[in-house]
């Protein structure tokens, strides 16, 4: 089922949209084990298994035994695989597109500035020598820093200080390509919900994961915050489009289109599973006369310049991956 489910969500998107530029072409991933990375390759496998599209594949790996362990599924697909690190990798031919994936923190070893830095430059020579056709960096919304309680939504311009080492390597990463001549598009992704999600990462994944196991939904804060969520067959869609058809050096919010607080949040979520009997739980106290924090895009530009829509609503998303978790 959690196949069927993966390859019904691509095969939506593939059949009204067009990615064609795609055929015969080349391209390398670093970041292949993250949720994008694995999503993307789900995407560029089935286009060519199903419409023989013949892309060549390569992705970056710390550890190929490793890779292929957590992900078994892949073992039998037609992807070449190099061991390295983003830092000292080298490439001795051409690919036509790179992906560079890397976006969260990983959780038992996190990036620091330093790594992503030496690994951004390392990117930036590599795609030089080889004269890329382009390069697709995913940023993160992170980079705007915290949300001014006036702003309802973060624009491309929205001027922000990040406020963490993360964040601050992904903004200097975006400046780093910006001034070098490479033909560049940017996504700042912000809150996602799709397969390959780790079920103890933020509050959509722990909720999903709580209603799966039938557990209390557990709310830490007050509830307040305001997120929102684009389903992760939309998102690479979105990411592809990016590298098809946006100018040199364009920079897009990738993300959803409205707005919800985490206590809804967990009520929907909650709804989507039939067989649901906890509870949801609130520990923390309402700062009454504080406006909620919020994290969520301003997506109108690259839905005015590149065409996208969102294809699934949140409750169709966060449905479908609960019937993905199920299905493991």
């Amino acid at each position: 089922m959690n196949k069927i489910i993966i390859e019904e969500d691509i095969d939506n998107i593939v059949k009204c949209n067009d990615f064609s530029e795609l055929k015969n072409k080349s391209v390398f991933i670093t970041g292949a084990t993250g949720l994008f990375g694995l999503w993307l390759l789900e995407f560029l496998l089935f286009l060519n298994k199903k419409y023989d599209f013949n892309i060549s594949i390569t992705i970056l790996t710390r550890s190929y035994n490793n890779f292929i362990s957590k992900y078994p599924k892949f073992k039998d697909y037609n992807i070449n695989y190099i061991e390295n690190d983003v830092v000292n990798f080298k490439l001795n031919k051409r690919y036509d597109f790179f992906f560079d994936l890397v976006w969260a923190k990983l959780k038992n070893n996190e990036y620091t500035y330093d790594t992503m830095i030496s690994g951004i430059k390392n990117v930036i020579n590599i795609c030089k020598d080889i004269e890329v056709e382009k390069l697709l960096f995913i940023s993160s919304g992170s980079v705007y820093g915290k949300q001014p309680s006036n702003i309802l939504k973060i624009t491309e311009d929205t001027k922000g200080i990040p406020i963490n080492d993360y964040a601050k390597a992904k903004k200097y990463s975006e400046e780093l390509l910006l001034d070098s001549k490479i033909n560049i598009g940017i996504a700042r992704g912000f809150s996602f919900v799709g397969a390959y999600m780790k079920l103890d990462y933020f509050a959509m994944a722990n909720f999903i994961d709580s209603v799966i196991n039938n557990r209390d939904i557990i709310i830490n804060g007050d509830g307040s915050p305001i997120r929102s969520y684009l389903y992760m067959a939309d998102a690479i869609y979105w990411l592809l489009t990016i590298l098809l058809k946006s100018k040199n050096k364009s920079i897009y919010n990738v993300g959803g289109g409205g707005g919800i607080s985490i206590y809804d949040l967990a009520k929907k979520v909650a709804k989507q599973n039939n067989n649901y009997t906890g509870e949801i739980k609130v520990l923390g106290k309402t700062n009454i006369g504080v406006a909620p924090e919020r994290y969520v895009p301003d997506i109108s530009k690259i839905i005015k310049e590149l065409g996208v829509k969102e294809n699934y609503t949140l409750e169709a998303a966060i449905k479908r991956t609960i019937e993905y978790y199920k299905g493991l």
